[in-house]
């Protein structure tokens, strides 16, 4: 009885196996980093630091001449948020929809003000991007 009372205490305090990364569910705000592609068709470019910075620029372009601006996000909203500022403006330049699934991302803005589409379709009112998470440059 006391060998049992032993193994079952021994069992009890042993540590859990950590969750293998792959299982472990990363937040937006994490997983929307790095540089995102055009899929076919598109031209638009993305970049988005951990700084809560993003440049946006076209093909021919690059992140170096991209369009600077500072980024927030909501993945809790329905349809998920996200704000672009401007360089210096406290009022957001673009209010934007997104759909983020692993290596996917879709994205469509509207000029601040008007209103947010429901969803991030090319259907959707608004400029719809349909990206891919570049990893050329790994």
């Amino acid at each position: 009885m006391r060998s049992l009372l032993a193994i079952a205490l021994l069992v009890g305090l042993a540590p859990a196996a950590p969750v293998p990364k792959a299982l472990k569910k990363q937040d937006d705000k994490d997983a929307i980093l790095g540089t995102w592609s055009p899929a076919p068709g598109r031209t638009e470019w993305f970049e988005f630091k951990a700084d809560g910075t993003l440049k946006a620029w076209n093909t021919g372009g690059s992140a170096a001449t991209g369009v600077p601006y500072k980024w927030s996000i909501d993945p809790t909203a329905t349809p998920k948020r996200m704000t672009w500022y401007s360089p210096g403006e406290t009022k957001p330049s673009w209010e934007c929809v997104y759909e983020l699934d692993g290596d996917t991302l879709k994205i469509c803005y509207v000029n601040a003000g008007r209103k947010v589409p429901a969803q991030a379709t090319e259907e959707s009112d608004g400029l719809f991007c349909d990206l891919r998470r570049d990893t050329s440059a790994k």
